[in-house]
């Protein structure tokens, strides 16, 4: 069986592994297509993410963690599946003489039952790839109770900030803009139909503050209602913290994991600021999204830049870190 391997930081390789043999409480996924996380799996390639920076986690591993195919076999004990249903899954857990983190990208997965879930005939299967993300994102729109008329500024453009925009129109945004510092990106929201952009084209403190005159005048100087950070670094929940409105919310779905961060607690307090953290939650949110997928009013898969064999898994790592591409899938 073929799979992506980072065999050491930085080095991404397609590797093989005996087929597996379905165990008890398990099923075995033939994989039809799965994705990569550019944000969390950038951090598997270069070694950042916390459980391998603290050694929980060794190379060589398997990544990957959006997995969508069919069931080719039912382990014993498990109900409520057959052979042939189309299912969405994190991968397999244990893979023969490799270390997984969640190995997802295989030409076939073996997951515990309880960790796989259907998905219904009319969502596409491309659209299923994007169900932990889109929990994300989902769960950052609301816990920013976005309202009626609200004006929302998202701040980077990758996969979850693109989903955050299209979901915070469905809770009832009127406006809605995206910032990034991508040419490509900015170029992506405006096809899925954000109402403003900003490019972001320099660092620093001028540039930053070029960012929030610019958004005070799309504004007419008062502010979002509500700033979604989904860049994940200090200098952009930073900046998100000075483009919202008195009394406005950031909500914040991008990844940190950094110990320590200087929050300004004058600016927080003397703007009576909201601040929430999100990670998101799947399982509870995956009927709602599910169903938003269905009716067409979410519709993840128009994210997708592009399209590449297993094989070429390399290649994909390598597009990511270059920032040449949102978002890829790979296919067996």
């Amino acid at each position: 069986m073929r799979l992506a391997v980072i065999s050491e930081p930085g080095v991404v390789e397609i590797g093989r592994t005996p087929d597996h043999k379905v165990s008890p409480g398990h099923l075995l996924i033939e994989t039809h297509v799965s994705g990569i996380s550019s944000g969390t799996e950038l951090m598997v390639l270069d070694g950042r993410l916390p459980n391998i920076a603290r050694g929980f986690v060794r190379y060589p591993l398997v990544p990957g963690y959006e997995n969508v195919g069919q069931v080719v076999s039912v382990g014993a004990g498990v109900t409520g599946f057959e052979e042939g249903d189309w299912v969405c899954s994190e991968g397999s857990p244990n893979l023969p003489g490799l270390q997984s983190c969640w190995g997802g990208h295989c030409e076939q997965v073996m997951a515990p039952a309880k960790e796989v879930f259907p998905l219904p005939k009319q969502i596409s299967p491309e659209h299923g790839i994007f169900m932990v993300l889109t929990a994300v994102a989902l769960h950052g729109v609301q816990r920013a109770r976005i309202g009626v008329g609200d004006t929302v500024v998202v701040f980077g453009a990758g996969v979850v900030g693109l989903l955050a925009a299209q979901i915070a129109r469905v809770a009832g945004a009127d406006r809605v803009i995206t910032i990034d510092r991508l040419t490509s990106r900015i170029e992506l929201a405006k096809e899925l139909g954000t109402d403003d952009t900003l490019l972001v084209q320099r660092e620093g403190s001028q540039a930053r503050a070029e960012v929030c005159r610019e958004v005070m005048q799309m504004t007419q100087n008062r502010g979002a209602d509500v700033v979604i950070e989904a860049a994940g670094s200090p200098g952009a929940l930073d900046l998100a913290l000075r483009l919202a409105r008195g009394r406005g919310t950031v909500s914040v779905v991008g990844a940190h994991f950094e110990p320590d961060y200087p929050l300004d607690n004058a600016l927080m307090f003397e703007r009576e600021l909201t601040l929430r953290f999100t990670i998101g939650d799947p399982v509870r949110d995956r009927e709602r999204l599910l169903g938003l997928m269905a009716a067409g009013r979410l519709e993840p898969a128009q994210i997708i830049t592009h399209r590449l064999p297993l094989e070429a898994a390399p290649e994909a790592y390598r597009l990511f870190d270059s920032r040449e591409a949102t978002k890829v899938v790979l296919t067996p």
